[in-house]
């Protein structure tokens, strides 16, 4: 009986402990909430909505596939159906060559000519793109429940094929920045 009644001790004495536990990682997660708050910014831009929008990813660098590599993937096809690369592509290279975007490398952040972008692209065609990196800000206006994307810049991704023919990774092209 004495065992038992131990062991009940023992038990309440360990539910105490982890209710205290509790406790304190509410409070401790309450301060954390209080330190995390969203820093506001004001823009006048076009492209956001004019007063106090909520900076939620001042950058945030992500990659998209932009090309199923695999046909057979009817997930990714569906996913991709609408996109267009090769309009994607000749929009930038347009752009590019006609001196109204900067190319740069990627690797270096080195801006390229336009010489030197024709040479790039006799080695990378464009009909091998098939991933982009994006680097871009997020705003939230809560008074308007909107959520607004102001992208930085662009990166074009290759293609990597295996001996067999198959897609087996991608290779950083050229980075088109568009505020800078």
């Amino acid at each position: 009986m004495k065992k038992n009644y131990l062991i009940f001790v023992l038990l309440l004495a360990f539910a105490a402990c982890s209710g205290d536990k509790e406790a304190s990682k509410e409070e401790n997660s309450s301060e954390v909430k209080e330190e995390a708050k969203i820093e506001k910014v004001n823009y006048s831009e076009e492209l956001f909505a004019e007063g106090e929008v909520a900076a939620i990813a001042p950058k945030i660098t992500y990659p998209v596939v932009i090309k199923n590599a695999d046909k057979n993937d009817e997930w990714s096809e569906e996913c991709l159906k609408d996109v267009d690369i090769k309009a994607f592509a000749d929009v930038f290279f347009n752009l590019i060559y006609s001196d109204k975007l900067k190319a740069y490398e990627y690797m270096s952040d080195v801006a390229l000519s336009i010489e030197q972008v024709k040479a790039f692209e006799k080695e990378n065609k464009r009909a091998k793109i098939g991933k982009v990196l994006f680097e871009e800000e997020w705003y939230f206006d809560a008074n308007k429940a909107k959520m607004y994307k102001k992208v930085n810049s662009v990166m074009l991704a290759y293609e990597l094929y295996s001996e067999s023919g198959e897609v087996k990774g991608y290779k950083a092209g050229l980075q088109i920045f568009f505020n800078k």
